[in-house]
């Protein structure tokens, strides 16, 4: 199996077209690694003359495109059904040759060495830095991010209700029929009115947000006509930490803060707002 490999280089000057080499990619038929330096990111950001968090746009939707399509190849991998790679060599070519805004494509390259980490990480030293951050490393730093994110809701929020109202309640289609796959919803209670929350970190793809907000809503209405509550009146609660801005999920954060008529949005660090919420209205458990 063939494996080539691909230069990622931001042009920093357009008249005199000088460029600097930012990441690489390695790939072959069934597997892609992908990866940049920080620091040539950061340099190249402060010789560009446009704002650089469309290049931090631009990376992170190269890495989620690659990084699914790996899950797709690996899904299928030992299926009869036949998945065609839409980054292959062609692909490559095309953006080597079409390519001229601000980030550029080598031309895809054969080279003699299996497609594995360590020839990535030999690659890597050689055309781009000494230090990689790959694909795992993204990950790693996702994982951490969401860890942080999910303590502080545990702590600033959870901990204070566990004795009070329903906490990391799973709703599933038995509970309210109209759901596809189960729900976790991190607390909810009643007196009154209904009061709620839900946590949801924003690393995750535009597509997962959008799907599990949806979720959320329809659960909101179910319980509200469920139990007779007003969906005005009732407290429910989106927990999410503001996004990168210039991200498509700082859009959706934005907008979610502008219209706040079923979902209140807080940050993490605010989750004691829904506990003392809890506590003010004497909520408990009703399910």
């Amino acid at each position: 199996m063939k494996t080539f490999y691909t230069l990622l280089k931001v042009r920093v000057n357009q008249l005199s077209e000088d460029s600097l080499t930012v990441g690489l990619i390695l790939y072959n038929d069934l597997n892609f690694q992908v990866g940049f330096s920080k620091h040539k990111i950061s340099a190249a950001k402060s010789l560009l003359d446009i704002d650089g968090r469309l290049l931090d746009l631009t990376i992170k939707e190269i890495h989620s495109k690659l990084l699914n399509s790996n899950q797709d190849l690996e899904k299928y991998r030992y299926s009869l059904v036949e998945v065609g790679n839409q980054f292959n060599e062609s692909y490559f070519e095309y953006l080597a040759k079409y390519s001229n805004g601000y980030l550029m494509f080598s031309q895809p390259k054969y080279i003699e060495v299996k497609n594995d980490e360590v020839n990535f990480k030999q690659l890597f030293k050689l055309f781009v830095d000494n230090t990689v951050e790959t694909t795992e490393v993204i990950e790693d730093e996702k994982r951490l991010l969401e860890k942080e994110f999910i303590q502080r809701v545990e702590d600033n929020l959870i901990a204070k209700v566990v004795d009070r109202v329903h906490t990391h309640y799973k709703f599933d289609n038995n509970s309210i029929p109209t759901l596809l796959s189960s729900f976790d919803l991190d607390c909810v209670g009643q007196n009154g009115v209904l009061v709620g929350a839900k946590a949801m970190s924003f690393t995750h793809s535009k597509e997962k947000l959008h799907k599990g907000l949806n979720t959320y809503i329809s659960v909101i209405a179910h319980l509200s006509t469920k139990y007779k509550k007003s969906l005005e009146k009732n407290d429910f609660y989106l927990i999410v930490d503001e996004p990168k801005q210039g991200t498509a999920e700082h859009v959706l954060w934005s907008q979610l803060r502008k219209s706040e008529d079923i979902l209140k949005v807080i940050p993490s660090e605010e989750a004691s707002i829904v506990a003392d919420k809890i506590k003010d209205k004497k909520a408990s458990v009703f399910i």
